[in-house]
């Protein structure tokens, strides 16, 4: 089982073939258990948007940050679009790659 490391904590990535159906979202997040789940079904770019989302989730749950869904959806979607326009962002912050 593959897991992402939040914050210290270890989140297992569950497949969730009928989040959709089932629960009418594509992904959820369950803090108390460690555990990011997404609808396998999903096409690849919501996939990254819906993971990034849930770990928005798990961020303001181990921080109590108490954020209001409507700005936690916002914010993790604005994050996804950076780091998906600007594949090269973590390269050029690396000293070891300097032009």
């Amino acid at each position: 089982m593959k897991t992402i490391n939040i914050l210290g904590m270890e989140y297992a990535l569950e497949w969730d073939t009928n989040a959709i159906q089932d629960h009418q979202k594509a992904g959820y997040c369950a803090s108390s258990r460690c555990a990011i789940g997404l609808d396998s079904s999903l096409e690849k770019q919501r996939l990254g948007e819906t993971l990034l989302h849930e770990i928005v989730e798990a961020i303001d749950f181990e921080l109590q940050l108490d954020l209001k869904h409507e700005i936690l959806s916002a914010l993790a979607f604005a994050v996804y679009s950076v780091i998906k326009n600007n594949p090269e962002l973590f390269i050029m912050i690396d000293p070891e790659k300097e032009d």
